[in-house]
């Protein structure tokens, strides 16, 4: 029987990127097709062997009906503390051979939102795969 893998990644970064997250997260997207990926992200997603999902989102520190029924200094443009990327994943091949594939194939796109992020992210020299803060 081949492995399967359901991989959670749970990155935390200032809120203060939190609206520059979203967009390069957004950017990813073809603004025609809702979130579907667009066709360049969705080429590179294709040669990730076994992938059968992956969504990148942001959970900020306010929550949605804190911003809808908060008063008016509740601004998620204001927040402070911490926000999270949450990246899930979930594929027919193991974790080490899907994310191995992903950090290939998905490069770019995960730079754009890890660099939105906290551009202390760079992608190290050692192997294809790795990703450090610094």
């Amino acid at each position: 029987m081949n492995p399967h893998s359901f991989v959670n990644v749970v990155i935390p970064f200032s809120a203060a990127h939190l609206a520059a997250t979203n967009a390069a997260i957004s950017a990813l997207a073809d603004p025609a097709r809702g979130n579907y990926p667009r066709a360049v992200i969705r080429q590179g997603l294709s040669n990730v062997k076994g992938l059968h999902y992956m969504s990148l989102t942001v959970a900020g520190p306010l929550c949605p009906g804190e911003i809808d029924a908060g008063p008016a200094s509740v601004n998620p443009a204001t927040a402070t503390g911490s926000a999270w990327l949450l990246i899930e994943i979930c594929s027919d091949t193991g974790s080490t051979e899907c994310l191995s594939d992903l950090a290939v194939h998905f490069a770019s796109g995960l730079a754009s939102v890890l660099n939105a992020g906290d551009s202390r992210w760079v992608r190290t020299s050692c192997c294809h795969c790795c990703w450090s803060i610094v």
